[in-house]
This record gives structure tokens, sequence and C-alpha cells, in this order.
């Protein structure tokens, strides 16, 4: 999986769950230019909007194809098949059965999927998840799934294979 952005091809990025839109600003000041959207609550996007809006310059802010709301249900779906990528930082790991649910029915849809876990959370043993959803996806593309020692974490990535 030879995944760089923004020097990629990605012309669409999904942040499930984007902390305070640091991720965003980043992507953007490097010199991203698709479209972006970020999945969370409403009281976090009022937190991304306001950092967003006062770390990038004006003509860069206006001029983003920035998009927030509270779902993949919510979501544009026109982007799905295009060269995107679905990034979830320890945001997935933490989040209900339910949620997780809706999140694997649209994931095959991506064609890059990067995902940062941790072991466990709430008493709910996230490499078992993983290695669940692993299987899952590993006819449709490409799957590794990696313990990173030095950050004690485990990093999930997917790349859909080509259709024809």
């Amino acid at each position: 999986l030879n995944i760089f952005l923004p020097t990629s091809n990605i012309n669409f990025i999904v942040d499930f769950g984007g902390g305070y839109g640091n991720f965003c600003k980043l992507i953007h000041q490097f010199g991203y230019q698709g479209s972006y959207t970020i999945i969370d609550f409403d009281i976090m996007h009022h937190i991304q909007k306001k950092f967003i809006s006062h770390n990038l310059s004006k003509s860069t802010y206006q001029n983003l194809d920035l998009s927030y709301v509270n779902s993949l249900l919510d979501m544009n779906t026109s982007h799905y098949d295009s060269n995107s990528i679905f990034i979830a930082s320890y945001s997935l790991s933490e989040t209900p059965k339910t949620v997780r649910e809706d999140v694997e029915a649209r994931l095959q849809h991506f064609k890059y999927v990067f995902i940062i876990y941790q072991k466990d959370f709430d008493s709910f043993d996230n490499v078992i998840y993983f290695k669940s959803l692993e299987k899952k996806l590993i006819n449709k593309g490409e799957v590794k799934n990696i313990y990173l020692e030095k950050m004690k974490s485990y990093l999930f990535l997917y790349q859909r294979k080509n259709i024809e």
C-alpha cells in the first residue's frame, strides 16, 4: 500500500472523528485541493471550523471543498468510487458496535482505508474486531493489519482492487 498525501491521486478524504481539525489543516497546507469531509459530533464541528478557519490563509480557507456531517449516512456518496480515502485516527476504535457496523458497510466503497487503533477500548477488544474486518475485506482488496511497537497501537490499511 503506497499511500502518501497529497502528492497521490486522492481526490476525496473522509476524516472520521476529525479531532480539532489539525489533519485537515495540515493536508491543505501541503497542497491538497480535493473534497474533504469530517464526520463528527456538532460540538466538534464548531471547534474544527474555528481552528481550520484561523489556521489556514483566508484565500485557502475560502476555496476549500470542505463539508461537515454527523455520520456516513449524511455524506454525499457521489465521491465513493473515486480515488477516495477513509481516515480514522483512534476514533473508529472508540465507537459502539452499531456505529462500526454502519462504517463497515461502506468501507469497501473507498479506494483506501487508513485506521489507527488501540488494543482495546471500554472492554471492547479492537484486535479481534479489526481481524474480523480484515477477513471481510480481504477478497475485495489488499489489507494490512500492523502492530506499531513504538506507538503501542495498530495500523489497519486497505486498498481496494481496481474495478475494471
